[in-house]
Protein backbone atom coordinates (compact mmCIF):
# COMPACT_ATOMS: atom_id res chain seq x y z
CA UNK A 1 0.00 0.00 0.00
CA UNK A 2 2.80 2.41 0.82
CA UNK A 3 5.22 1.09 -1.81
CA UNK A 4 5.83 4.63 -3.04
CA UNK A 5 7.36 5.41 0.36
CA UNK A 6 9.61 2.37 0.34
CA UNK A 7 11.38 3.47 -2.85
CA UNK A 8 11.79 7.07 -1.66
CA UNK A 9 15.05 8.04 0.00
CA UNK A 10 16.12 10.48 2.69
CA UNK A 11 14.07 13.62 3.15
CA UNK A 12 11.54 12.60 0.49
CA UNK A 13 10.64 9.56 2.58
CA UNK A 14 10.17 11.76 5.67
CA UNK A 15 7.97 14.17 3.69
CA UNK A 16 5.91 11.20 2.47
CA UNK A 17 5.32 9.94 6.00
CA UNK A 18 4.37 13.45 7.14
CA UNK A 19 1.90 13.68 4.23
CA UNK A 20 0.39 10.26 5.04
CA UNK A 21 0.05 11.20 8.72
CA UNK A 22 -1.58 14.56 7.89
CA UNK A 23 -3.93 13.03 5.33
CA UNK A 24 -4.95 10.17 7.64
CA UNK A 25 -5.60 12.59 10.52
CA UNK A 26 -7.58 14.90 8.23
CA UNK A 27 -9.73 12.03 6.90
CA UNK A 28 -10.34 10.47 10.33
CA UNK A 29 -11.38 13.76 11.94
CA UNK A 30 -13.71 14.66 9.08
CA UNK A 31 -15.29 11.20 9.04
CA UNK A 32 -15.85 11.29 12.81
CA UNK A 33 -17.40 14.72 12.47
CA UNK A 34 -19.57 13.56 9.57
CA UNK A 35 -21.07 10.66 11.52
CA UNK A 36 -21.53 12.84 14.63
CA UNK A 37 -19.09 10.95 16.84
CA UNK A 38 -17.31 14.09 18.03
CA UNK A 39 -20.55 15.86 18.94
CA UNK A 40 -21.92 12.83 20.78
CA UNK A 41 -18.99 12.81 23.19
CA UNK A 42 -18.70 16.58 23.44
CA UNK A 43 -15.33 16.73 21.70
CA UNK A 44 -14.68 20.16 20.21
CA UNK A 45 -11.87 20.22 17.68
CA UNK A 46 -12.68 23.64 16.27
CA UNK A 47 -10.66 25.51 18.86
CA UNK A 48 -8.88 28.72 18.19
CA UNK A 49 -6.69 31.02 20.21
CA UNK A 50 -9.38 33.36 21.55
CA UNK A 51 -7.11 34.71 24.28
CA UNK A 52 -4.75 36.14 21.67
CA UNK A 53 -7.41 37.44 19.29
CA UNK A 54 -7.67 40.86 20.87
CA UNK A 55 -3.92 41.40 20.85
CA UNK A 56 -2.93 39.84 17.52
CA UNK A 57 -5.34 39.64 14.60
CA UNK A 58 -3.35 36.94 12.73
CA UNK A 59 -4.11 34.47 15.54
CA UNK A 60 -7.77 34.51 14.47
CA UNK A 61 -6.61 32.30 11.59
CA UNK A 62 -5.18 29.54 13.82
CA UNK A 63 -7.47 26.49 13.90
CA UNK A 64 -6.93 22.79 14.48
CA UNK A 65 -7.96 21.93 10.94
CA UNK A 66 -5.61 24.62 9.64
CA UNK A 67 -2.69 23.00 11.45
CA UNK A 68 -3.65 19.55 10.10
CA UNK A 69 -3.95 21.04 6.58
CA UNK A 70 -0.49 22.58 6.97
CA UNK A 71 1.01 19.23 7.99
CA UNK A 72 -0.75 17.42 5.15
CA UNK A 73 0.23 19.89 2.41
CA UNK A 74 3.73 20.35 3.81
CA UNK A 75 4.29 16.60 3.64
CA UNK A 76 2.91 16.12 0.14
CA UNK A 77 4.58 19.30 -1.14
CA UNK A 78 7.94 18.10 0.13
CA UNK A 79 7.39 14.62 -1.27
CA UNK A 80 6.41 15.71 -4.79
CA UNK A 81 8.61 18.80 -5.19
CA UNK A 82 11.51 17.61 -2.98
CA UNK A 83 11.96 21.12 -1.66
CA UNK A 84 11.38 22.49 1.82
CA UNK A 85 10.55 25.89 0.31
CA UNK A 86 7.70 24.50 -1.83
CA UNK A 87 6.58 22.28 1.05
CA UNK A 88 6.44 25.24 3.43
CA UNK A 89 4.73 27.44 0.85
CA UNK A 90 2.02 24.85 0.12
CA UNK A 91 1.51 24.21 3.83
CA UNK A 92 1.24 27.92 4.54
CA UNK A 93 -1.26 28.44 1.71
CA UNK A 94 -3.43 25.58 3.06
CA UNK A 95 -3.13 26.88 6.63
CA UNK A 96 -4.12 30.43 5.69
CA UNK A 97 -6.93 29.24 3.39
CA UNK A 98 -8.54 27.12 6.13
CA UNK A 99 -8.10 29.97 8.62
CA UNK A 100 -9.75 32.45 6.26
CA UNK A 101 -12.68 30.12 5.66
CA UNK A 102 -13.26 29.86 9.43
CA UNK A 103 -12.70 33.59 9.95
CA UNK A 104 -15.24 34.63 7.31
CA UNK A 105 -17.76 31.98 8.35
CA UNK A 106 -17.60 33.31 11.93
CA UNK A 107 -18.33 36.79 10.63
CA UNK A 108 -21.56 35.43 9.12
CA UNK A 109 -22.85 34.44 12.55
CA UNK A 110 -25.46 36.59 14.23
CA UNK A 111 -25.44 36.86 17.98
CA UNK A 112 -29.16 37.59 18.39
CA UNK A 113 -28.51 39.57 21.56
CA UNK A 114 -30.51 42.68 22.19
CA UNK A 115 -30.76 45.21 24.96
CA UNK A 116 -34.17 46.20 26.25
CA UNK A 117 -32.81 49.72 26.74
CA UNK A 118 -32.70 49.98 22.93
CA UNK A 119 -36.48 49.58 22.86
CA UNK A 120 -37.13 52.91 24.61
CA UNK A 121 -38.87 55.22 22.15
CA UNK A 122 -39.78 52.40 19.76
CA UNK A 123 -43.33 51.85 18.65
CA UNK A 124 -45.16 48.56 18.59
CA UNK A 125 -48.53 46.89 19.11
CA UNK A 126 -50.22 45.14 22.02
CA UNK A 127 -50.27 41.37 21.58
CA UNK A 128 -51.86 40.30 24.87
CA UNK A 129 -54.15 42.70 26.74
CA UNK A 130 -52.47 44.86 29.38
CA UNK A 131 -54.59 45.74 32.40
CA UNK A 132 -54.21 49.06 34.15
CA UNK A 133 -51.50 49.19 36.82
CA UNK A 134 -48.09 47.69 37.29
CA UNK A 135 -49.35 44.44 38.81
CA UNK A 136 -50.73 43.03 35.56
CA UNK A 137 -48.37 42.22 32.68
CA UNK A 138 -49.31 41.84 29.06
CA UNK A 139 -47.32 41.28 25.88
CA UNK A 140 -46.28 43.68 23.15
CA UNK A 141 -44.63 43.21 19.77
CA UNK A 142 -41.63 45.48 19.20
CA UNK A 143 -39.24 45.48 16.27
CA UNK A 144 -35.64 45.49 17.50
CA UNK A 145 -32.44 45.14 15.49
CA UNK A 146 -32.60 41.36 15.64
CA UNK A 147 -36.23 41.14 14.49
CA UNK A 148 -39.76 41.28 15.88
CA UNK A 149 -39.80 40.45 19.60
CA UNK A 150 -42.67 39.53 21.91
CA UNK A 151 -41.90 41.17 25.26
CA UNK A 152 -43.59 41.59 28.65
CA UNK A 153 -45.06 45.02 29.26
CA UNK A 154 -47.00 47.03 31.83
CA UNK A 155 -48.92 50.29 31.51
CA UNK A 156 -50.68 52.93 33.61
CA UNK A 157 -53.74 52.48 31.39
CA UNK A 158 -55.67 49.49 30.04
CA UNK A 159 -54.58 48.49 26.55
CA UNK A 160 -56.39 46.15 24.19
CA UNK A 161 -55.12 43.84 21.46
CA UNK A 162 -53.62 45.68 18.48
CA UNK A 163 -53.42 49.08 20.23
CA UNK A 164 -50.41 51.04 19.03
CA UNK A 165 -47.94 51.76 21.83
CA UNK A 166 -44.61 53.43 22.46
CA UNK A 167 -42.05 52.23 25.01
CA UNK A 168 -41.29 54.90 27.61
CA UNK A 169 -39.06 52.97 30.05
CA UNK A 170 -37.75 49.56 31.12
CA UNK A 171 -38.16 48.25 34.65
CA UNK A 172 -36.57 44.90 35.59
CA UNK A 173 -36.78 43.48 32.04
CA UNK A 174 -40.39 44.61 31.67
CA UNK A 175 -41.30 47.38 29.25
CA UNK A 176 -43.37 50.32 30.45
CA UNK A 177 -45.57 51.44 27.58
CA UNK A 178 -48.21 54.03 26.81
CA UNK A 179 -50.86 54.18 24.11
CA UNK A 180 -50.24 56.25 21.01
CA UNK A 181 -53.27 58.43 20.47
CA UNK A 182 -54.67 58.11 16.95
CA UNK A 183 -54.88 61.39 15.02
CA UNK A 184 -58.00 61.75 12.88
Amino acid sequence: MFDFLEVAEGATKVYGYIGVFGTATFIIINLLMLVGFLDEFGIDIDWDLDALESAFTPFKLVTFRGIIAFIMFFGWGGYFFESIIYASLLGLIAFISIGLVYYFSRKLQQKGNYSLQNSIGREGTVYLKIKEGKASKGKVLIKLSSGLKELDAISEESLEYDDRIVVIDVLENILIVKKIEEEN
